[in-house]
């Protein structure tokens, strides 16, 4: 199935409740194609991505060629989002992914995860009223569609335990100032927590050693020479070379999207329970790195 990148016109924006929005688009071409469970990409008219990532379509009217989406917002891209009306145009890339894969014939019906962290100030769902809404829609559509025919749910709340069970712990190398900015310079890098580069995610960082003294607004970076090597912006802190910081809610996408790039080692993983603290991954060394290279002779 092709993947096509189109205008469309949004029919009606409606706000469901604090940062939940109702949005439907006049995509006729996919619409055609798409299914519900399929993802798209919204973008503004100057390629900016509207939001950070893409939103599982909850409905589709082939006849009137139109998508529905249910979506919250927060954080950066909340404001152009909430703003949009009827009318407003926007370019949707989709459909992508598989969609609801509860064909027929098969028993497991998959409907990913869903249920959110707090990373700065949002109110993720409490998973009891998720679980009850999901479970009330799909039983409705399992008794119209398939009755009598058993089969099983798989949910996946990963990042709702594990999220904000996790932190990247980093040093501060330098403190660096331009006529426009002040950087702090520190040793994790885009390699160690990817989110923030890749669709400039938000995580609050936490110093380790408490200062006084005037706080001053740092970009976070790392040290490599990428534009994109940062872990976080505008920071009000305290801090001196030498310091440790927590970038926090590390624990869902930190070790499993980090990667060597840069010919860096990925960090060690440190785990403490109930006092007590274990390495549970070693740090990778350099010669690790190449251990599964030849030398063509």
């Amino acid at each position: 199935m092709a993947k096509l990148k189109m205008t469309a016109a949004v029919t009606s924006q409606v706000q469901l409740a604090e940062g939940i929005y109702d949005l439907r688009l006049a995509a006729g071409e996919i619409a055609a194609q798409a299914v519900p469970g399929q993802f798209v990409s919204l973008y503004s008219k100057d390629g900016s991505r509207l939001l950070p990532r893409p939103i599982s379509l909850c409905g589709i009217d082939k006849e009137k060629g139109e998508l529905r989406l249910v979506y919250r917002v927060a954080g950066a891209g909340t404001k152009e989002f909430s703003a949009l009306t009827a009318g407003d145009t926007i370019d949707v890339l989709g459909p992508l992914g598989n969609g609801f894969p509860l064909l027929e014939g098969k028993k497991a019906f998959l409907i990913g995860g869903g249920i959110g962290i707090t990373y700065d100030d949002e109110q993720p769902v409490p998973v009891a009223d998720y679980i009850d809404r999901v479970f009330h829609r799909i039983t409705a559509w399992k008794t119209a569609k398939h009755p009598g025919k058993p089969f099983t749910i798989v949910f996946e709340p990963g990042r709702s335990i594990s999220g904000n069970g996790g932190l990247l712990l980093t040093e501060v190398q330098y403190l660096k100032t331009n006529a426009a900015k002040h950087f702090a310079i520190v040793d994790a890098a885009m390699n160690d927590l990817m989110r923030p580069s890749l669709y400039e995610a938000w995580h609050g960082v936490l110093p380790v050693t408490k200062r006084t003294g005037d706080a001053v607004t740092y970009d976070i970076v790392g040290p490599v020479c990428e534009s994109g090597d940062w872990l976080a912006r505008q920071r009000k802190l305290t801090i001196e070379a030498g310091d440790l910081l927590a970038i926090m809610s590390a624990g869902a996408y930190g070790m499993a999207m980090s990667s060597n790039y840069n010919t860096r080692g990925r960090a060690a993983e440190v785990l403490v329970s109930d006092g007590r603290v274990h390495l549970i991954r070693k740090r990778e060394r350099p010669e690790e790195l190449f251990a599964l290279e030849s030398v063509v002779s």
